[in-house]
């Protein structure tokens, strides 16, 4: 039989244990929520820009070929559109030049979310393929690309159209 004094020494020696487990799983919490924060959530917050204000832009620009088979540089019914042709878009931004091959509909098209700085022009080629000839222009722009936190130039250009339609003869 145990003592009554047995018993409640190691009651105390248990309680006390229980704590120190209970203390040292509170400080190993801490230190991985200080690890977690320096590591995952820290840098996210504090990135820094160069102390220069970071706007997004969204451009979108749609560019239309098709096979202008009487040359006025207008399409009509029955001028089908062109597969194929090389677009290249081109801006100051990052994610810039983008190049695009024309799809079944004659459709190459862009549309990108960036950040930009004031003035974003958008230049926008066709690459002529052999055996055609233009009737309308080959390069565009520059167009505008308007952002929401910065006035534009003082004369902008004007701001991308919805679509561009590029018309080829061909030879």
């Amino acid at each position: 039989m145990t003592s009554p004094i047995h018993s409640n020494q190691a009651r105390h020696w248990l309680q006390s244990h229980l704590r120190l487990a209970v203390v040292v799983s509170v400080l190993l919490m801490a230190v991985l929520l200080g690890i977690v924060y320096l590591v995952i959530i820290g840098p996210a917050v504090n990135r820094q820009f160069n102390s220069v204000m970071v706007v997004t832009c969204l451009i979108n620009a749609q560019v239309v070929i098709f096979a202008d088979n009487n040359g006025d540089g207008l399409q009509q019914s029955g001028e089908n559109d062109i597969a194929g042709v090389t677009v290249t878009f081109t801006s100051d931004n990052a994610d810039f030049p983008q190049i695009r091959a024309s799809d079944s509909s004659g459709l190459a098209s862009i549309s990108i979310d960036d950040y930009c700085n004031a003035y974003n022009p958008l230049l926008i080629n066709v690459t002529l393929p052999i055996g055609y000839t233009a009737t309308t222009p080959l390069n565009f722009g520059p167009y505008y690309i308007s952002n929401l936190g910065n006035a534009p130039p003082a004369n902008p250009p004007p701001p991308i159209p919805k679509v561009v339609y590029v018309g080829l003869h061909k030879n």
